[in-house]
């Protein structure tokens, strides 16, 4: 799939705040690929002169508006809150922390693993985990695929 390839995603898809793990398992099961493929269609750089940001090159693949690409890509904003604050921020690989209500509308959010959050910030309930089973997998597919079991 390379960058010029038409994909299956449309302009207002993406929601601000959405988790980067949240995106990368709506676009997989959207365009029936890989987390790895994903990110290489992601990654792939430019063939024309004059490098673009990650951010509108983002935004230029997916018709989406910056400001949206800057939530969800760049900074991760669960971090900046934790530096900001001067609170250690923990990310656990083998799981992943979500809220049920989030997640029936297919939504994740990085806000979501924020460590000393225990509600979610848009429902007021409280956070719960998944955690895999399967140990065989790479950190983002072990995340996307029990990402992906929860919104389905």
């Amino acid at each position: 799939m390379r960058a010029n390839l038409p994909v299956n995603w449309w302009a207002g898809n993406l929601r601000p705040h959405e988790s980067t793990i949240s995106f990368i398992a709506r676009f997989c099961a959207m365009n029936e690929i890989s987390p790895k493929r994903c990110v290489e269609f992601l990654e792939e750089k430019p063939t024309e002169k004059g490098q673009l940001s990650k951010v509108n090159r983002i935004a230029t693949l997916l018709r989406e508006p910056p400001e949206i690409i800057r939530t969800v890509f760049t900074p991760r904003l669960h971090r900046v809150i934790c530096a900001n604050a001067r609170i250690p921020w923990q990310f656990d690989r083998t799981g992943l922390r979500y809220c049920e209500q989030c997640a029936r509308y297919g939504y994740h959010s990085g806000l979501h693993e924020i460590n000393w959050l225990s509600v979610c910030p848009f429902h007021m309930t409280e956070l719960k985990w998944i955690y895999a089973s399967d140990w065989s997998s790479s950190s983002l597919v072990l995340r996307v695929a029990l990402l992906r079991s929860l919104m389905e």
